[in-house]
């Protein structure tokens, strides 16, 4: 990869994004688009285009994430529930 200019740019999407994938076969490369609306009610595109090798580490790298964070909120919730319980029993 050559990169000629430098240029960071963070964009965070609603929960009413539009998301589509597409694994391309001939060339070995995934696209990844993702569309949503500001507050402007301007529609954004973007697109992305990964090596499916990066693509397959991005992959695993977001259900290992998702996963995790799912598991810390049962755990959360489990021990607020816990709690709630413990201190009901000491109140009766």
């Amino acid at each position: 990869m050559k990169i000629k200019k430098s240029e960071n740019t963070k964009v965070t999407f609603g929960e009413e994004a539009q998301t589509s994938v597409y694994a391309c076969a001939w060339n070995d490369t995934v696209q990844v688009e993702v569309s949503d609306y500001d507050s402007n009610g301007i529609l954004h595109e973007f697109e992305l285009t990964l090596p499916i090798t990066v693509a397959r580490s991005l992959t695993n790298e977001l259900a290992e994430d998702i996963r995790n964070s799912d598991e810390k909120k049962a755990k959360d919730a489990a021990e607020a529930a816990e709690e709630a319980l413990n201190n009901d029993d000491t109140n009766s």
